[in-house]
């Protein structure tokens, strides 16, 4: 009898020994099977988790769903060619936070020994992302920058020589004085000589060309964009208000010169190596396999 009762607990035991892993096993597969279906997108394979949706939310709050979502897919190609290039990325949620940490930690390492710190002493989730981000864009870009060559800027400059002529020469009168007499002088289509011997105004001659075009967007920005385009012997709208008014009287204009191309080749490369980055972007937008979550 005292036999047969040990062989019962025996078994018991045994049953115990076996049943217990298998819960466990079926409890890690519930949880593995419920942590693999709370995704809201995938590009390209990679989840999104809800969490992950979230920090895109805060780091992008000026975005509605369909931009947030096309500006996620974005991310994601870059930072997954990026990593293809083998340069080194963070392209998850939780990779942010970890590294983000890490970072934080060893800035304040640093800040105890008083060595310096490059960038932020401490980074938020938001901060780090777009910094982290920022950096393998960036070393993406310059990878696709050998793709633009010297004949290509040779090239578009011949094709496009207008883009590079210089702001139209004006000689000019800035006219200062009251603001109702210099209405009057408009209306009336006031004429150099009529201005020359008018002893209520102040005239100052000014020349508008490409060598003094940073002092009128310093100092008369505001009224750049209409004396540009001021045919010889018109009139400027009046700027200021009372006895501290001015207005501006084209004397004569010169169609400016075409720069040369050592002068604007560094510009056109610029524009060259953007717009091939963005075909490449678009290209990479284009190709990725994007699925939304009902």
């Amino acid at each position: 009898m005292k036999q047969r009762v040990m062989n019962i607990k025996n078994n018991a035991f045994q049953h115990k020994k076996i049943i217990i892993p298998v819960v466990v096993l079926l409890l890690c597969l519930a949880g593995f099977l419920w942590w693999n279906n709370q995704w809201v997108m995938r590009v390209n394979g990679q989840k999104i988790s809800k969490e992950e949706y979230v920090f895109y939310q805060k780091v992008y709050p000026q975005l509605e769903k369909k931009e947030l979502q096309e500006q996620i897919v974005e991310d994601k190609v870059q930072l997954e060619q990026a990593k293809k290039a083998g340069f080194e990325v963070v392209d998850s949620y939780q990779a942010v936070v970890k590294q983000m940490e890490k970072t934080n930690q060893k800035n304040q390492k640093k800040i105890k020994k008083k060595q310096v710190v490059y960038g932020l002493r401490e980074y938020d989730e938001a901060t780090y992302y777009a910094y982290t981000l920022s950096n393998s864009i960036s070393d993406l870009k310059k990878s696709c920058q050998q793709e633009v060559t010297d004949k290509d800027v040779k090239t578009f400059y011949k094709d496009y020589p207008e883009a590079f002529r210089e702001v139209e020469n004006k000689e000019l009168y800035r006219v200062c004085g009251d603001e109702k007499q210099l209405k009057e002088l408009i209306a009336v289509k006031g004429t150099t000589d009529q201005l020359e011997g008018d002893k209520g105004i102040k005239l100052e001659k000014v020349q508008l060309k490409e060598s003094t075009m940073r002092d009128w967007l310093k100092y008369y920005d505001e009224e750049i964009q209409e004396i540009v385009q001021l045919k010889a012997q018109t009139w400027s709208s009046v700027y200021g208000e009372g006895k501290n008014a001015r207005s501006y009287y084209c004397i004569s204009t010169n169609k400016g010169p075409i720069q040369p191309l050592e002068a604007v080749s560094e510009t056109i490369r610029i524009q060259l190596e953007k717009e091939n980055y963005q075909k490449h972007l678009e290209k990479w937008v284009d190709a990725a396999k994007v699925e939304h979550r009902q």
